[in-house]
Parts: C-alpha cells; sequence; structure tokens
C-alpha cells in the first residue's frame, strides 16, 4: 500500500491500493461512520422517463460509510454508504459503493486514527515476505523469487536428459543442480520458505534430493508447466494461499497464546463487559479482538460498545490487535471475542 498524503490532525489519510493484499488491510482499517473520498464510477440516468438510458460515469464523491465487505474467494473489496459531498446533480444521502481493485486511490478520513489502525497501514508498506520458488520437470526449472502475490524470475536451467533407449551413461540430474541452485539463493538471502512446483509426479525425485534443512523450508504444488503462464497459475493455487494465511497466523496464535497465560495467571480479561472494565481502569497492556465480533457487531448495531473500548484503550497506550486468521479467532471467540492481558 502506497501512502500518498497523510494529516493525521485532520484525521487523512489517502492511500493508492498496490497488490491484492491491501484489500485485506483496508477491510481492518474502514470502519462505519469513516468517510470515503476519492474518483469512482457512478450509474446515472439520462433521457426522459418515456426513453432513459443508463451510462456509467466516473465522479469525485465523499461517502460516509455505512458497510465495508471483503469477499476473500473474489478478492473484491466494496465500500458501501451515503453521498455526503460530489458534483451538484449527485443527490446527496443516496447510496452509492466503491469498488477497490488495484491502482485504485482514496482518502480515508476518521475523527481519529488509533494506534492500531496506523500499525496497519504500517503493516502494509512493510517489504512483503518473499518465498523461493522453482518450478521444474525432468528436463528444465525455472527459479523465482514470490512477494505476496507477484514473482520475479530469476533464473533457469536445463538438462540432457537420457532417453528411453539410450545407454546407461547420462548428464549430470537436474535434480541435483535444482539442489545446488537452491542452496546457493538460500545462502544469499536467508529465504523462509521453498515453494517447489511441478506437475504431480517429478515431486519424489526432488524430494529425495533435498537436504534436511531445505525439506524443513519446502512445501509443495501442482501446475501445468514450466514456464512464465504456470507462475501466474501457482499464485492462484490454494496451496500458496496458505502459506501467507499459515505466516499471519502464526503471529495471532502466539498473541492467543500470550492471552491465555494471562488467564492462567489471573492477569486477564476477556468478553466485552470484563475487558471494557479494565479499559476504564487503564489497566489493559494488550487488547485482542475477533474479526468475527467485529463483523458481527456491525451486524446487529453493537460496534458503538466494541468501538469504545477499543479506542479507550488506544488512549491508554495498549497494544491492539485484530485478529483474523482462522484458528486463532476460534480459541480468541471461546473468550468471547475480546480479550486482554493487564497491567497490574
Amino acid at each position: 500500500m502506497k501512502i500518498i498524503h497523510k494529516e493525521l490532525n485532520k484525521g487523512i489519510v489517502k492511500v493508492e491500493v498496490e497488490n491484492p493484499d491491501d484489500f485485506w488491510y483496508l477491510d481492518q482499517i474502514i470502519e462505519p461512520e469513516d468517510k470515503i473520498k476519492g474518483r469512482t464510477i457512478r450509474k446515472i440516468k439520462i433521457g426522459d422517463e418515456s426513453n432513459p438510458k443508463i451510462v456509467k460515469k466516473p465522479v469525485f464523491l465523499t461517502i460516509t460509510v455505512d458497510k465495508v465487505e471483503f469477499h476473500e474467494t473474489t478478492g473484491h473489496l466494496r465500500i458501501s454508504g451515503k453521498i455526503i459531498d460530489g458534483p451538484d446533480d449527485m443527490p446527496r444521502g443516496n447510496y452509492h459503493t466503491f469498488t477497490i481493485t488495484e491502482g485504485t486511490v482514496i482518502s480515508i478520513l476518521k475523527n481519529k486514527w488509533m494506534k492500531h489502525h496506523l500499525d496497519k497501514i504500517k503493516e502494509a508498506q512493510l517489504k512483503p515476505s518473499e518465498y523461493l520458488v522453482v518450478l521444474f520437470n525432468r528436463e528444465e526449472a525455472i527459479f523465482a523469487e514470490l512477494k505476496r502475490r507477484r514473482y520475479n524470475i530469476l533464473s533457469g536451467i536445463n538438462a540432457d536428459v537420457q532417453k528411453k533407449d539410450a545407454p546407461e551413461t547420462k548428464s549430470d540430474n537436474i535434480y541435483k543442480a535444482i539442489v545446488k541452485n537452491l542452496q546457493e539463493y538460500v545462502k544469499r538471502n536467508d529465504y523462509k520458505n521453498i515453494i517447489a512446483a511441478s506437475a504431480g509426479f517429478w515431486k519424489q525425485y526432488l524430494e529425495k534430493e533435498l537436504t534436511e534443512e531445505l525439506k524443513a523450508k519446502t512445501v509443495y504444488a501442482i501446475v501445468s508447466g514450466v514456464n512464465p503462464l504456470a507462475l501466474n497459475e501457482l499464485v492462484k493455487r490454494p496451496e500458496l494461499k496458505k502459506l501467507l494465511s499459515d505466516e499471519r497466523g502464526s503471529q495471532e496464535l502466539n498473541l492467543v497464546d500470550e492471552i491465555l497465560k494471562a488467564i492462567s495467571h489471573d492477569t486477564a480479561c476477556y468478553g466485552l463487559d470484563d475487558c471494557n472494565s479494565c479499559v476504564e481502569q487503564g489497566n489493559i497492556k494488550l487488547l485482542a479482538v475477533s474479526n468475527n465480533l467485529i463483523i458481527q457487531t456491525r451486524q446487529n448495531d453493537k460496534f458503538r460498545y466494541l468501538d469504545k473500548i477499543m479506542k479507550t484503550a488506544d488512549s491508554v497506550q495498549a497494544d491492539i490487535h485484530i485478529v483474523s486468521h482462522k484458528d486463532a479467532m476460534k480459541q480468541l471467540d471461546s473468550l468471547g471475542g475480546v480479550a486482554g492481558v493487564k497491567r497490574w
């Protein structure tokens, strides 16, 4: 996510969406009653009532947010609300939906930017986790570096493959050459994970050659070829989605573990009312909120109570975390969807 302009004293942060991960961050940042300003497409009716025509017109609008919908399966982010500013011919009070895509530029206006909002902005700007990718078969391999859902091709190798009716003497094993290249790249950049992708039956041959160190870093995926098109295919594979999710999930599970330890030492609070009591006393060091609870309270018009707890926690400089990984949320939801570690 690119920050174009920031005036926190006026509550304004203007951002440009750079990649699909930014949709998830914006879903965590934008809340009901925030204001969104930007260029968007509005359907308008022209002509007389007897022969109306609907056309799409680019307009610059400001809305007060009513609903934020992020669909993980489609990757679409939609922000809906009432129009409060725009061209003179655009009725105020009508509903409009911003559909956020890569390249979208919007200004987010909040009455108060809390620390956990700003933390999400900073996190979205950090260098994304990098993964080393190898696409391979028995004849060739491509090495690439994957940054979130984008890739950069590093190199490729080809092997002199023995034909079925050829003599027993053959050229160097391509799988050994792949391992040698993997070792060199990992030594150079200390990649967290390696993604080895091929048609299913080549996996076993590479696996036999991998060192224990490389095996510990490697996850496998299935693609149809060894070419840039297969790299595009890879970024949509569920194995990759799971890997990125697991990285975030590991951090959030550690956070929930910290809260569970605090509960065992009677230095924790959980549930809305218990957390509210601690927050009002200033007796809160860390607060974790389940994304499920945020969605639920938005739907039943109880978000203001949760929002007040979070804002008060922020005012006493507690660390606030929105938990969205499935396993971590399940544990936090069993505690009422919100829990924290006390200061004393």
